[in-house]
């Protein structure tokens, strides 16, 4: 139970008030009576009003403590939280970025929600339906329109947190179109503050109410949010940038590694809200630098970061071209890789380069080992379509391992063709007007179609 207006509570005082009244003596002026036996009354009355005394029975004063308790129960404005009963069909979904992976409630933010999001699966009548999405860096339904709660209680329990971003917008886009106009539909929104509260931006044109249950209480975190290793002519250095992401300062320890070797230890205080870069060197013959901070806060994913110090050797690449210059001078820029230049006619598969470069040329057998596809031929298993507008780019999965360490911000796309049709690898780069595929399987580690090449 809660209180609309706790603060009226001191009309309480009223109840102690009344009983001390009723405690006052009253004042009558002295008369002189010849006996008292003959005014019982009277004394009995006198000795009702003597201060201190043990509290007598009075169906009065019964009355007004009665009505002043009502009066201050009123004022106070009791409440009952108490949800919506639930629609036809209720739309669960389950915040699944990394941020749920914090431990200020026991024993995760994402426990909490399904836990959450299980009690309103055991209120399901015979009637009713339910779907459940988890809202990761990629929407994607777990249970789809179903009344069985067996089924519904696994796919909630089978919701793991990404180390990624929620996407919201694409999440209510997909609960919207499963939904008909007009259907008695609402959905139930679990999350550590995604939006809060929901923006109306993401509730409106929505064919249902959006209801908001926040999980988590603090917000008090230090991260390490990039580790960037550079090498100039004389030495090199990694650059690191530290913030607290909290409301409080806090003081923390940043040890730094080299090869597990410990190098330094640094002390380091932040105020709320603010950030710092610190600068640590590299021994020349380190292959990776890890960073840590013992922050001992909620969340402790972001307090490990490693970065590659240099390349343990120089890598073989074959570049298969028709005699692009320009593509084989910008390899060239990278002094890690070893470039061998063969025309398409020359090809022959060779598990001696560690990559192989395809420029207006696919094999009729792509190679087993990683490779990049530029410009493929039409009729190749990698053809781009249509040629398409120009879309932001972005990530599919922002919790992909591919494309950790790797900032689409500044990439710019002069021109475009449509993949959606290709049935090579999986999308991992995409926009809304076209989308590039990696391909994971075995025979194909590394394969990159690209939308458009310009020699210029």
């Amino acid at each position: 139970m809660s209180f609309l207006a706790p603060a009226a509570a001191v009309l309480a005082l009223t109840l102690p008030a009344i009983v001390a009244l009723y405690f006052l003596k009253i004042r009558r002026p002295t008369r002189i009576v010849p006996a008292l036996h003959l005014w019982p009354n009277q004394i009995r009355d006198r000795q009702a009003n003597v201060p201190w005394q043990r509290l007598r029975p009075s169906w009065l004063l019964f009355l007004q403590l009665l009505a002043a308790a009502v009066l201050v129960a009123a004022a106070v404005q009791p409440a009952l939280p108490a949800g919506a009963a639930l629609a036809r069909h209720s739309i669960v979904l389950i915040d699944s970025s990394a941020s749920m992976q914090a431990t200020d409630v026991v024993p995760s933010r994402l426990d909490v929600a399904k836990r959450q999001a299980n009690a309103i699966i055991d209120q399901l009548g015979p009637q009713d339906r339910m779907t459940v999405i988890a809202v990761g860096p990629v929407a994607r339904i777990v249970a789809s329109v179903t009344g069985d709660r067996d089924t519904l209680h696994r796919a909630v329990n089978g919701v793991t947190a990404s180390n990624g971003a929620a996407d919201l917008s694409a999440a209510l886009a997909m609960a919207a179109g499963l939904v008909r106009a007009g259907d008695d539909a609402r959905a139930y929104l679990f999350t550590d503050g995604i939006v809060q509260p929901l923006r109306a931006s993401f509730a409106a044109g929505l064919p249902f109410p959006v209801e908001y249950h926040r999980v988590g209480t603090s917000g008090e975190n230090v991260a390490l949010t990039s580790l960037t290793v550079r090498t100039s002519a004389q030495s090199r250095a990694a650059y690191l940038h530290v913030q607290n992401f909290g409301q409080q300062s806090r003081s923390v320890s940043v040890e730094w590694r080299a090869d597990s070797h410990l190098l330094d230890v640094r002390p380091l205080t932040l105020p709320a809200g603010q950030a710092q870069d610190l600068i640590f060197p590299v021994p020349g013959d380190a292959t990776s630098v890890t960073a840590h901070i013992a922050a001992s806060d909620i969340f402790a994913l972001d307090d490990t970061a490693t970065a590659v110090a240099r390349t343990p050797r120089a890598f073989r690449v074959l570049l298969v071209t028709p005699g692009n210059v320009f593509l084989e001078q910008a390899l060239r820029l990278r002094t890690d890789l070893q470039i061998d230049v063969i025309a398409p006619a020359a090809y022959r598969a060779s598990a001696a380069y560690a990559l192989t470069v395809f420029d207006q040329f696919s094999p009729g057998v792509l190679p087993d080992g990683p490779f990049v596809m530029v410009a493929p031929p039409a009729g190749s298993a990698l053809a781009g379509g249509q040629p398409v507008g120009i879309g932001r780019v972005r990530a599919v999965d922002a919790g992909d391992p591919l494309l950790a360490n790797v900032d689409l911000q500044d990439v710019h796309v002069a021109r475009s063709q449509d993949l959606r049709n290709s049935a090579f690898g999986r999308p991992l780069i995409s926009s809304r007007c076209w989308s590039a595929s990696i391909c994971t399987s075995p025979t194909c580690p590394c394969g990159l179609p690209s939308p458009s090449w310009s020699r210029t």
